[in-house]
C-alpha cells in the first residue's frame, strides 16, 4: 500500500489533521494502517480509502479542500503495482502532487524499485509498528517538502539565468570575474563579442586584456582602477578598445572589488557594455551644436558689420 502525503503550511499542520489517502484492496489492511497511525502519535488524522490504483490517481489529482498530506500505497493492487501508480503520477508532472509511501508484504527488490519510481519511502507490513509507521510518514512528508523547495530554487535560478542571458545579449553586455590573487579571468560568452573576439581564439589574462585597451586610454584607466580598489569604491569608466578587425569601439565598464579579512583586494568583477552607438551619437550632437553656434556667431558678426 502507498501512502501519499501533501505538505501544507507548517502552522496549519500543527492545528489541522493530516489527510491520509489509504490505497489497499484489503479493508482489513487499511484498518490496520489506520489503527497504527492513530496509536503512533497524538496527531489527528483524516482518512480517505480506495482499493485500486486507478481510483488512487483519480483521488490524488482531484481538487481537494483539505489536500492529502501523504499517500500510503500498497505495492500489489488489483489493477496495477505501486510503480505503475507512481509512473502515472510522474507523467502528470515533475513530481507527484504529494509524498507517497509504499507499504508491502513483499521483500524482493520492492523497496529499491519503489524509491526509483519516486516513492518517498518504503515500509514492510511484517515489521511495521505504530511508531515506525508514524516516523516513516513524517519523514516522507519532510523529504517531500525539501524536494519541492529544492525544485523551486532550481527553477528560480533557471529563470534568473535566462533573464540575465537575455539582458546581456540584447544589451551588448558581458560579465567578467578576475581573481586578483592568481590573475585568472572568467568571461561570459557575451563579453568576447563586446571586445570583437572569438571565444575559441582568445584567452583572457591580465596582459592580454590590457593589450585590448586603446593605448591613449590605458594610463587613465589603470589609475582609476587602482584608485577605486584602494578606496574600496565601485568602478565606473568609459574607454576605447581595439577590435580584431582594427576598428575602434567605446565600452563602459562597471564593477566592484571583493576584499579578504585583512582588507586585501582578492577579486574584481563587473559588466562591460558596448556604448559605441551612444558615443557616436553624442559626438555628432556636439558637432551639430558647435556648427549651429558657429553659424549663429557668423550671422551675428555679419549683422554687426552692417
Amino acid at each position: 500500500m502507498v501512502i501519499c502525503l501533501f505538505l501544507t503550511d507548517a502552522n496549519a499542520i500543527q492545528t489541522q489533521p493530516w489527510h491520509i489517502l489509504l490505497v489497499d484492496d484489503s479493508a482489513d489492511e487499511r484498518n490496520i494502517i489506520r489503527r497504527m497511525l492513530v496509536r503512533g502519535s497524538p496527531r489527528r488524522y483524516e482518512f480517505t480509502e480506495v482499493a485500486t490504483g486507478a481510483a488512487a490517481t483519480e483521488k490524488i489529482r482531484e481538487p481537494q479542500v483539505n489536500a492529502f498530506a501523504c499517500v500510503l500505497l500498497d505495492y500489489e493492487l488489483p489493477d496495477m503495482t505501486a510503480e505503475d501508480v507512481l509512473a502515472d503520477l510522474h507523467n502528470a508532472g515533475a513530481v507527484p502532487p504529494c509524498p507517497v509511501l509504499v507499504v508491502t508484504g513483499l521483500d524482493d527488490g520492492v523497496a529499491a524499485r519503489s524509491l526509483r519510481a519516486g516513492a518517498q519511502d518504503h515500509i514492510g507490513k511484517a515489521w511495521a509498528t505504530p511508531e515506525s509507521l508514524t516516523r516513516a510518514v513524517e519523514n516522507a512528508i519532510e523529504r517531500y517538502a525539501l524536494l519541492i523547495e529544492h525544485r523551486a530554487i532550481k527553477e528560480a535560478v533557471r529563470v534568473e539565468r535566462e533573464r540575465l542571458n537575455l539582458a546581456l545579449t540584447s544589451g551588448q553586455m558581458g560579465v567578467y570575474d578576475l581573481n586578483l590573487m592568481t590573475g585568472t579571468y572568467w568571461w561570459s560568452p557575451e563579453l568576447y563579442a563586446v571586445y570583437g573576439l572569438h571565444i575559441d581564439k582568445f584567452t583572457p589574462s591580465m596582459a592580454s586584456v590590457r593589450a585590448l585597451i586603446y593605448p591613449d586610454d590605458q594610463a587613465e584607466l589603470w589609475r582609476l582602477v587602482e584608485d577605486c580598489i584602494a578606496q574600496h569604491k565601485p568602478f565606473l569608466h568609459e574607454f576605447r578598445v581595439l577590435h580584431g578587425d582594427g576598428t575602434l569601439h567605446w565600452v563602459a565598464s562597471s564593477g566592484q572589488t571583493e576584499y579578504d579579512g585583512a582588507g586585501r583586494a582578492v577579486r574584481r568583477f563587473g559588466v562591460v557594455m558596448d556604448v559605441t552607438a551612444r558615443k557616436t551619437a553624442d559626438l555628432e550632437l556636439r558637432r551639430a551644436v558647435a556648427a549651429a553656434e558657429q553659424a549663429n556667431q557668423a550671422k551675428s558678426d555679419f549683422l554687426a558689420s552692417m
